[in-house]
């Protein structure tokens, strides 16, 4: 797909400005091929550093950039220096495994004084995950201290009420059987309803 526009044409015309910028920003964005594109920014991978006290994340260095119109109609390209920190796709499970340098993840569950449990409400604070029972996208609020077994709520299923913890839940409603109720939960967003899923069934 290609558009031609006159920008002598748009420049006379405010409300065509929209127009412009974007024009110009998808531009700049696709001008380097070896950037990221990440929500409103841009990085470059090959310039990587390797970061965390475990090694499992990299900050990448790039660039956001905006287009502005002045009153006079000159164009001007505001750039602004960004770092982000990336984490390889894979199980929420594992990376935690990995920042703790172990692989039983059972005694995380003693509490909010829990030097490790808060170590990784830090880590994993704002990351996005997908859940793998219903494929939506979510931010991670943090971890919680209760599990699968431990947590009960309400809720309904084809019609009938029911009152259970997290594992009976997603057996009945998901037909899934956890590997890891003793594991702590992982609330995600939005932070003002408290929605817990089992931290086995979330992808990064």
């Amino acid at each position: 797909y290609a558009k031609t526009i006159e920008i002598s044409k748009i420049l006379a015309d405010p409300e065509q400005f929209p127009v412009l910028k974007s024009a110009y920003e998808t531009i700049i964005k696709n001008s380097n091929y070896d950037a990221v594109h990440i929500r409103n920014g841009c990085y470059n991978p090959k310039h990587a550093s390797v970061s965390g006290d475990h090694k499992h994340y990299q900050i990448w260095s790039g660039w956001r950039e905006k287009v502005m119109i002045s009153p006079g109609s000159e164009l001007f390209l505001n750039i602004d220096l960004t770092y982000a920190a990336i984490v390889k796709k894979g199980e929420l499970i594992d990376y935690i495994k990995k920042i703790l340098g172990r692989e039983n993840l059972s005694d995380l569950v003693t509490g909010y004084t829990n030097r490790d449990f808060n170590a990784v409400c830090v880590e994993i604070k704002g990351m996005e995950i997908k859940c793998k029972h219903n494929s939506i996208t979510k931010k991670v609020v943090q971890l919680v201290n209760e599990t699968a077994n431990s947590y009960t709520f309400e809720f309904t299923h084809e019609g009938e009420n029911y009152t259970n913890n997290v594992r009976e839940y997603f057996k009945l409603k998901y037909n899934t059987i956890l590997r890891y109720p003793e594991y702590p939960l992982v609330q995600i967003g939005p932070i003002s309803k408290n929605i817990y899923i089992p931290m086995e069934l979330a992808l990064i």
